[in-house]
């Protein structure tokens, strides 16, 4: 079911989608590299793969579907996002060299195609949030009307009952230091029977519990 390029494609779960391991592999590496600069090499490589999947919107053809909340080409591009700015950001400090410009627009490019819109499903705005700084950036005019956007989204929608849902909120709760929202998830109202929903329930504690000012 592999094909050349490394993505599956399961004709009996058309909901998944195209899975590409390679660019989701990317995204947790990058984030890793935070903490060890030798998985730059491997970013290095998935990097290589990103021209041979470009559209002629230069939207990366690859999808990655995991619902409810990573699906689409907006999660493509985060997951792209995050590993061209590991490399843009880290490498430096390593090669003791300037990082390629090209890495530079082509952040430029993903945060403008993906820019944050009134009119985006909550679902697909908390995807973009994830990726702040690097996309999903806003204006101080939109930031009262994204908080409020999610807290009616936490009161009214079924998925907000979701731990990974409801974590992902509460982690732009905190970056914006929004704590009369992030008081407003209740970590200890959802089951957590599986080992994903108690990592996303453990997130939302760790962020309640967080001693900053």
């Amino acid at each position: 079911l592999q094909r050349i390029d490394g993505t599956f494609h399961f004709p009996s779960q058309p909901d998944y989608g195209t899975i590409s391991p390679t660019l989701c592999a990317g995204a947790v590496f990058s984030l890793l590299a935070r903490f060890d600069k030798r998985l730059l090499v491997n970013l290095e490589r998935i990097l290589q793969k990103f021209p041979e999947w470009l559209d002629e919107k230069g939207e990366l053809k690859s999808d990655f579907f995991f619902r409810p909340v990573f699906t689409g080409q907006t999660t493509s591009a985060l997951f792209e996002t995050l590993v061209v700015a590991s490399i843009y950001y880290f490498s430096p400090s390593i090669t003791g060299q300037p990082a390629d410009d090209s890495l530079r627009q082509r952040l430029i490019f993903l945060n403008q195609h993906f820019a944050l819109n009134e009119k985006s499903p909550t679902l697909q705005t908390l995807i973009l949030l994830s990726g702040l700084p690097y996309i999903g950036q806003f204006s101080d005019e939109q930031m009262p009307g994204l908080l409020k956007q999610m807290q009616q989204f936490l009161k009214l929608d079924p998925e907000a009952a979701r731990a990974d849902i409801s974590a992902l909120t509460a982690l732009f709760f905190y970056r914006m230091n929004f704590k009369e929202g992030l008081r407003q998830i209740s970590a200890n109202s959802f089951s957590a029977e599986t080992l994903s929903e108690k990592i996303w329930v453990c997130l939302i504690k760790v962020l309640q519990n967080d001693p900053r000012p």
